[in-house]
């Protein structure tokens, strides 16, 4: 569970494992609460987890969709709620100074995705957005990032960091 430092691992025993001892090196303790938490929503019932993956996929489908719009490279995935997009595309090279200039440009943030790589060169055009959010924050979001980033206006994009 991303931000809570709780989760599981399934796989091999040897895998698992080799999880199990590098895992105990990179967080103290998980929260009481958290653990209770954890043990709750493990015990909901299908239809809990049904709903919460499809407003994901519905949500995911609308940012790619709009991500596409805007002329971006869009990877879509089935396991995570961010969502990996190519800059190169839209004339862009650098991740890192693009999620930098990005809120300044339309109050949209990204993450460029090389910080996640032990070679940065590997996710250098990559950023990542998260879909984790209501349909309407979605929304409002696509609408700054089309206002910049439209296929007639990406000449302005340029201008304003060159």
């Amino acid at each position: 569970m991303t931000g809570w430092k709780i989760g599981w691992a399934t796989g091999p025993a040897d895998l698992v494992r080799r999880v199990t001892l590098v895992k105990q090196y990179l967080s103290f303790a998980a929260g009481t609460p958290f653990q209770y938490a954890v043990a709750g929503a493990l015990g909901s019932p299908d239809a809990f987890f049904d709903e919460l993956k499809s407003g994901l996929t519905v949500r995911r489908d609308l940012l790619a969709q709009g991500l596409e719009e805007c002329g971006f490279d869009v990877r879509t995935t089935a396991g995570t709620y961010f969502l990996t997009a190519d800059i190169a595309p839209l004339g862009e090279k650098d991740g890192l100074d693009f999620c930098r200039r990005l809120p300044g440009l339309c109050g949209v943030a990204a993450i460029p995705s090389r910080v996640f790589y032990a070679d940065e060169s590997g996710g250098h055009s990559l950023v990542r957005f998260a879909f984790c959010k209501r349909p309407e924050t979605i929304g409002e979001a696509l609408d700054r990032l089309r206002n910049v980033f439209s296929p007639g206006l990406r000449s302005k994009v340029a201008v304003r960091h060159g």
